[in-house]
């Protein structure tokens, strides 16, 4: 949710049961008399968490190697951690059968996997973006916003208006050159978007 709901509703500084309670409430007719289960930590503090983006400089030194998400993490909303680990290890084990001298045997994993992770770690984040701005599709019809929870790994659609983006999508779904002028666009605007954040950091 977007930091102003989450201080909005107290849950910043609320105890564990406190905010428990308080969603039980605000979802009771979704948890039909359910209680909600928490994770409170020894001092009752909440254990809520913000997702933190990780990508490693460099994922190995002398005989250690990173993977999975020791090296990189990409936000939960897609599912893809378990499967990203296990494409490591194989790539691990590819690059070390393909070079004899552990260095460059290393090194090769640690750019094939780099390179393959950009476009995942992107979708990723415009995952969670969705979810952080859900007030830009909540009032829309509910077939609409799960047609546009499907197209959250988009970079276009953060920077489109939510009806607009609903209908360029539907009408690129009958019109290949609407479709094709919408693959080749949005990774260019998620390529700009990549070097302005890159550059703001410098």
């Amino acid at each position: 949710m977007r930091p102003e709901t989450w201080s909005g509703l107290g849950l910043d500084t609320a105890p564990e049961a406190d905010g428990l309670a308080l969603l039980e409430k605000l979802f009771a007719d979704l948890l039909d008399g359910h209680s909600l289960i928490g994770r409170a930590s020894a001092d009752g503090s909440a254990q809520w968490l913000n997702f933190r983006t990780l990508t490693n400089r460099t994922w190995h030194r002398d005989n250690l190697v990173l993977l999975g998400d020791a090296a990189h993490t990409t936000h939960y909303s897609i599912g893809a951690g378990t499967t990203l680990a296990l494409e490591d290890a194989i790539a691990l084990a590819d690059a070390l059968r393909e070079h004899t001298a552990l260095p460059q045997a290393l090194a090769a994993y640690e750019q094939r996997r780099k390179a393959a992770l950009l476009s995942i770690q992107s979708a990723a984040r415009y995952s969670a973006q969705w979810y952080e701005n859900l007030h830009r599709y909540i009032d829309l019809p509910p077939h609409r916003m799960f047609a546009l929870l499907g197209q959250r790994h988009s970079p276009l659609l953060p920077y489109v208006p939510p009806q607009v983006y609903y209908g360029i999508d539907k009408a690129a779904g009958s019109l290949e050159p609407l479709r094709r002028f919408k693959r080749w666009l949005g990774p260019k605007v998620a390529r700009t978007v990549h070097a302005r954040a890159l550059a703001t950091r410098k």
